[in-house]
């Protein structure tokens, strides 16, 4: 099983939750939100905890993240990630 973390529970990031839970082999470990009640909402639907983006960039237990959040975050969150050593899956545009 593939734990997967989510960094963003916006449009865009619930539509990545429902495939997620669509994929026989992958979990939905959790996610993050500068939104509390996002975060709580997707993480509700999905059996998810709520961390924060740090703890899930630095958690043992997550083997991949999907980047979802606003595009002036992604190329920090990119390379703390690769740092991480976790796979990355980053929402389009990379950077601006």
């Amino acid at each position: 099983m593939i734990s997967i973390g989510l960094l963003g529970c916006g449009r865009i990031g619930q539509v990545h939750a429902l495939s997620l839970s669509r994929i026989r082999g992958a979990r939905l470990t959790a996610v993050a939100d500068a939104v509390p009640a996002a975060a709580e909402t997707l993480a509700k639907a999905y059996g998810a905890e709520v961390r924060t983006a740090e703890q899930i960039i630095a958690a043992n237990d997550i083997d991949a993240v999907i980047i979802a959040t606003p595009t002036t975050l992604h190329y920090e969150q990119i390379h703390a990630l690769a740092a991480a050593g976790k796979a990355i899956f980053c929402e389009k545009p990379i950077d601006l």
